[in-house]
C-alpha cells in the first residue's frame, strides 16, 4: 500500500469531516481527542489522502452546523 494517494474531493472531505464530528457529538468524546496520534493514524489508514478535522474546527463550524440543522429539525416537528 506504500505510495498510494487516495485524493479525497472537497465535497466528499465535507461530509467525511462532518460524520467524524457528529462521532464526537455522539459519544461526548473531548475534541481534543481528534488530534491524538493514533486517531489520526487510524483515519489515514482508512483513507490515505485524508486529514480529518481539528479539534477547533470539530467545536467551531462543525459544531455551528450540526446546531443549525438539529435547530432546523426541532422547528419542523413542533409547528403548528
Amino acid at each position: 500500500m506504500d505510495g498510494i494517494v487516495t485524493v479525497t474531493p472537497p465535497d466528499y472531505k465535507k461530509k467525511l469531516d462532518l460524520q467524524v464530528a457528529k462521532y464526537f457529538f455522539a459519544t461526548n468524546t473531548p475534541f481534543y481527542h481528534a488530534s491524538n496520534q493514533e486517531f489520526v493514524k487510524t483515519i489515514k489508514l482508512l483513507r490515505p489522502g485524508y486529514i480529518p478535522p481539528s479539534r477547533k474546527q470539530i467545536g467551531g463550524k462543525h459544531i455551528t452546523l450540526e446546531l443549525e440543522v438539529n435547530k432546523e429539525v426541532v422547528a419542523n416537528n413542533f409547528k403548528m
